[in-house]
C-alpha cells in the first residue's frame, strides 16, 4: 500500500524488495529487514547489500511498512537523533526501539531515518496515513501534537489477549502482538519521556 501512495504523489522512492512485491509476498528468501549488514545467499541479502551501496547515508529516510497486527499506526526509531523526524511524520505512537530484537539488521540501524507502520495490509487507511504522512515530512514541520514514546525493552515469550498500545496487567503495553512472523508473540514497552 504504501507504494502505491508513494507513486500516486509522484514522489521519489526506493522499493525496498520489488521482486517480493511483484510476486505479492513479504519477501522471496528472508525477511529483508533482518538481513541488512549480513553476508548470505539469496536474493534479499544481495538486495540489502544494493540499498545499503545505493542510499545516500547523509540524508535521514523513512521507511514505510504495513502490517498484519491489529493496531493504530506507529513509528519506529533506534536513534534518538531521529526523533525530531518521528514527530514530523505526524504520527502520536512513536516506539523506541533502543534494544534490537532483530538483532540490528533494520535498515535504519544502517541508515538514519524511521520505520513508519502506517496500518493494516491492504487497508485503504494505510494508503491515506502514507500520503499524510509524506506531506507531513515534505512541509519539514515538526507536529504540536501530544506524542506517545514507548521504548522497547523485551519480546512476549507467551500467548496472551495483548492489545496493542493498552496497558497489559498494568507491567507494561504491547507492540506488534497478534499474526506476525516472527517468533514471539509482540514486544513490551512503557512509557517514557525523551
Amino acid at each position: 500500500m504504501p507504494t502505491l501512495a508513494i507513486a500516486s504523489l509522484g514522489t521519489k522512492q526506493i522499493i525496498g524488495n520489488p521482486k517480493a512485491l511483484a510476486a505479492g509476498k513479504r519477501y522471496i528468501d528472508a525477511d529483508l529487514n533482518s538481513v541488512f549488514g549480513l553476508n548470505g545467499e539469496g536474493y534479499e541479502h544481495q538486495r540489502a547489500k544494493e540499498l545499503l551501496a545505493s542510499i545516500d547515508k547523509h540524508i535521514s529516510i523513512i521507511d514505510f511498512h504495513t502490517f498484519s497486527a491489529e493496531s493504530e499506526p506507529f513509528v519506529i526509531f533506534v536513534d534518538t537523533n531521529c526523533l525530531s523526524l518521528a514527530k514530523k511524520t505526524g504520527i502520536r505512537k512513536l516506539v523506541y526501539m533502543k534494544k534490537n530484537f532483530k538483532n540490528g539488521r533494520a535498515l535504519i540501524n544502517f541508515i538514519p531515518g524511521v520505520s513508519v507502520e502506517v496500518g493494516s495490509h491492504n487497508s485503504s487507511l494505510s494508503f491515506d496515513r502514507t500520503i499524510q504522512v509524506v506531506k507531513n515530512v515534505d512541509m519539514d514541520i515538526e507536529s504540536d501534537e501530544e506524542f506517545e514514546v514507548y521504548e522497547v525493552y523485551d519480546i512476549l515469550t507467551q500467548p496472551g489477549e495483548y492489545k496493542n498500545f493498552q496497558k497489559f496487567d498494568d507491567d507494561f503495553f504491547p507492540v506488534l502482538s497478534g499474526p506476525n512472523p516472527y517468533d514471539f508473540y509482540g514486544l513490551k514497552a512503557r512509557l517514557i519521556d525523551l
